[in-house]
């Protein structure tokens, strides 16, 4: 299953690490912050196309809300 708190402890990590690196040297930050600003919209794109994957699986497999309680209800 997706995890997105990886991401967020990435997305977090990254931007810290850069900001706080800024005052030690500002090449070294640049590069965290350039690498950042190009790894994070792939995470979020990545994360949008896992949570459509994972709809669409289980919309395959009939696992919405409606479909589990309305076949739970039935005896």
């Amino acid at each position: 299953m997706y995890n997105r708190w990886a991401d967020l402890f990435f997305f977090f990590f990254f931007f810290f690490f850069s900001f706080f690196s800024f005052s030690f040297s500002f090449s070294f930050s640049f590069f965290f912050f350039f690498l950042f600003s190009f790894l994070f919209p792939f995470f979020i794109s990545r994360a949008t196309l896992c949570s459509v994957a994972q709809r669409d699986w289980k919309r395959k497999l009939g696992l919405r809300k409606s479909n589990v309680l309305h076949s739970s209800s039935i005896k």
